[in-house]
C-alpha cells in the first residue's frame, strides 16, 4: 500500500494514466507473443513469410481464396526468374510459423506449370471429391483449353496422370486431378516429368511444353 501511495504521489494523475496505458500495452504484447504473433491481414502475413524465407517482395499476380482446404488464401507471385505460390493458413491459426512459399523456375517464352500444395475439393453432383490442383502461367494467346500430364518413374514403375484445364484468369489456366488418380505421385521433392499442351478454338494444338519439375504434392 505504501508503494502504491508513493507511486501516486510521484506520478500524479496524468502520470498514472500513462503508466496504466503502458501496462496495458505490455500485457497485450505478452498475449500476442503467447499466440505466436498473429497477423489478421493475409497479405501482411505473406510479406512476413517472404522476410522469413529471405525473399524479395514478389508481385502478386493472382489470389485464390478458399481453394485449398487448409488455407485462407493462396497468392501467386512473380519473382525474378521464379513463380511463387504463397500459402496463408486459416486466420484462426494465422501465426508467424504458419504458411509457406513454394518456388518454381519461370520458363522464358513458355508456359510454366506450378503445383498447388494442398487438398482441393470439387463438387460432383451432390458429392465433394477431393484431389490436387495445378496452375499454368503464360499460356499462349488464343488458348481455349489445355492438357497437363505428370509422369513419375521409379523402380521400373511408371505412373501418369492427366487433367484438362480451363482459363482461370488472364493467361493462367487451372487443372484439377482426382486424389485417387494422383495419390501415387504424393512424394514431395521427387522429380516429375510433365507435358503441357495448349489447344485453340478449333481444338487445334497451339503449342506444347515438356520438362522436369520438383513434386510439390504431399
Amino acid at each position: 500500500m505504501r508503494l502504491l501511495r508513493w507511486i501516486k504521489e510521484r506520478l500524479g494523475r496524468k502520470g498514472l494514466v500513462v503508466l496504466e496505458a503502458l501496462l496495458c500495452l505490455a500485457a497485450g504484447v505478452v498475449l500476442w507473443a503467447c499466440w505466436d504473433y498473429p497477423i489478421p491481414d493475409p497479405e501482411a502475413h505473406l510479406r512476413r513469410l517472404e522476410r522469413r524465407d529471405l525473399l524479395p517482395q514478389g508481385e502478386i499476380i493472382h489470389q485464390l481464396d478458399g481453394l485449398v482446404l487448409t488455407c485462407n488464401r493462396v497468392y501467386m507471385l512473380q519473382y525474378d526468374g521464379y513463380i511463387g505460390l504463397g500459402y496463408v493458413e486459416s486466420l484462426e491459426s494465422n501465426r508467424a510459423s504458419s504458411g509457406w512459399i513454394d518456388l518454381f523456375p519461370a520458363l522464358e517464352a513458355q508456359a510454366t506449370p506450378v503445383q498447388i500444395n494442398g487438398t482441393i475439393g470439387q463438387k460432383m453432383g451432390e458429392e465433394t471429391v477431393w484431389g490436387r490442383g495445378a496452375l499454368a502461367v503464360g499460356m499462349p494467346e488464343g488458348a481455349r483449353w489445355a492438357e497437363l500430364t505428370y509422369t513419375r518413374s521409379e523402380g521400373g514403375e511408371t505412373v501418369t496422370v492427366t487433367a484438362r484445364g480451363e482459363a482461370y484468369e488472364g493467361d493462367t489456366f487451372y487443372f484439377w486431378f482426382p486424389e485417387q488418380e494422383s495419390q501415387p505421385l504424393f512424394d514431395y521433392g521427387s522429380w516429375l516429368e510433365y507435358s503441357l499442351k495448349a489447344y485453340g478454338q478449333q481444338d487445334n494444338l497451339l503449342g506444347q511444353t515438356t520438362g522436369q519439375a520438383r513434386n510439390k504434392w504431399w
